[in-house]
């Protein structure tokens, strides 16, 4: 068996479920103010637009996290890319921006772990909602 052929048909495989869209960005520490507004924003950088996967983790445990008097479970969660895609690194933000899942639409996850290595079929980032 060829390694790099069956590397490029898992590649082509994997990137046959990223059936999402999302732009991923990374924030700045200089600041834009819109001429129009006035409005202040941090100035971001954007690193990659494309085809992704949103993935819950099963295979771990879930986060049991309390904030004032409210308790809630958080999953771990993945994104998918590309293995083409540009150096998505931590802090770096993932806004979905089309799926088959309207409620998808709009979420944002910060990135928690980078992800290259040899021989993968996809970057898989790990990644916390993103609620700021």
């Amino acid at each position: 068996m060829n390694i790099f052929a069956a590397l490029a048909r898992g590649r082509r495989r994997a990137e046959a479920l990223m059936i999402d869209t999302c732009r991923v960005y990374r924030p700045s520490d200089e600041v834009v103010t819109d001429p129009v507004t006035g409005e202040v924003t941090a100035a971001q950088e954007t690193v990659y637009v494309g085809k992704c996967k949103i993935q819950a983790q099963r295979m771990q445990f879930p986060e049991y996290l309390e904030a004032g008097e409210h308790r809630y479970v958080s999953a771990p969660t993945e994104v998918h890319f590309p293995v083409d895609t540009a150096d998505i690194k931590a802090r770096d933000i993932i806004e979905i921006t089309d799926s088959y899942d309207p409620n998808n639409i709009g979420r944002k996850f910060i990135v928690q772990t980078d992800d290259r290595k040899s021989l993968q079929t996809a970057v898989r980032v790990i990644v916390k909602e993103y609620l700021a």
